[in-house]
């Protein structure tokens, strides 16, 4: 029995979807471009956020509207660290792989 990914995106009904963990095909090439799409936008979004926090002249709207997009960034970032985490291996308490 292999053991399944879980992907970066719902399927139908809104339910997790899943691929074969250690696939090689274009949806594996897909999940992990998503992922790595969303990371970059994580990262683009904080750099955003810190521009508009050093700015006096930014208005509340403005700062209310980074928070926001860097909300969802973090949400997105950490989907993606716990679709990662998922994947790890299942260490023993001396770290050893089960």
């Amino acid at each position: 029995m292999s053991t399944l990914r879980r992907l970066p995106w719902d399927g139908p009904e809104g339910k997790p979807a899943y691929v074969p963990e250690g696939g090689h095909g274009e949806i594996t090439r897909l999940a992990d471009a998503t992922e790595a799409k969303i990371l970059t936008m994580a990262r683009v979004d904080v750099k955003r956020a810190r521009s508009l926090a050093e700015d006096d002249s930014v208005s509340p709207a403005e700062l209310r509207l980074a928070v926001w997009y860097l909300a969802s960034a973090v949400e997105e970032a950490v989907r993606v660290a716990d679709l990662r985490g998922e994947r790890l291996p299942d260490l023993d308490s001396e770290g050893a792989i089960r």
